[in-house]
């Protein structure tokens, strides 16, 4: 599991090549990568368009709100 921003560095990969394959900006591949604050979490659809595109390097559960989710489902088994 690492963050987009490690990924996209890990791979070489430019933001805005990213950006393309998900069929979204370049300014929004920015915020989600350098993590400016709790307001650029991604939709759902684009976590998981991240995380099939990353083949789950980056999975969903690395975003606050998506992260509080799984934990409370894993708590409750």
């Amino acid at each position: 599991m690492m963050t987009l921003c490690e990924y996209l560095s890990s791979r070489g990969m430019r933001q805005d090549e990213f950006a393309r394959a998900l069929g979204v900006s370049q300014p929004t591949i920015s915020r989600l990568a350098t993590k400016k604050g709790a307001r650029n979490n991604p939709s759902l659809d684009l976590a998981a368009k991240i995380e099939q595109a990353t083949g789950g390097a980056v999975p969903v559960t690395i975003w606050p709100p998506f992260k509080y989710f799984a934990e409370r489902a894993e708590a409750a088994e």
